[in-house]
């Protein structure tokens, strides 16, 4: 468990090489912020990870949208 005790932000986790870093990050043991577009996107990967396991918490935001990208960080790192 080379990521224990560590957060993974993962973008694009919802689906394709996102999803895949999302799911090999939890398995090094990072708890995993799945970031995506689509809420039931994230949600299915956050699902993948904690049936194998791991933490994970799904944030639907669009990381292209500068306002976004504070609000995701802080929800990922657990801030209010």
């Amino acid at each position: 468990m080379k990521l224990k005790d560590r957060v993974a932000i993962v973008t694009g986790a919802g689906s394709g090489i996102g999803q895949a870093s999302a799911l090999l990050f939890a398995q090094e043991g990072a708890r995993v912020a799945v970031v995506d577009l689509k809420p039931d996107a994230a949600r299915a990967t956050v699902e993948q990870i904690e049936k194998a396991g791991g933490q994970a918490l799904a944030i639907t935001a669009d990381v292209s949208r500068a306002e976004d990208n504070p609000v995701a960080g802080h929800r990922a790192l657990g801030a209010p």
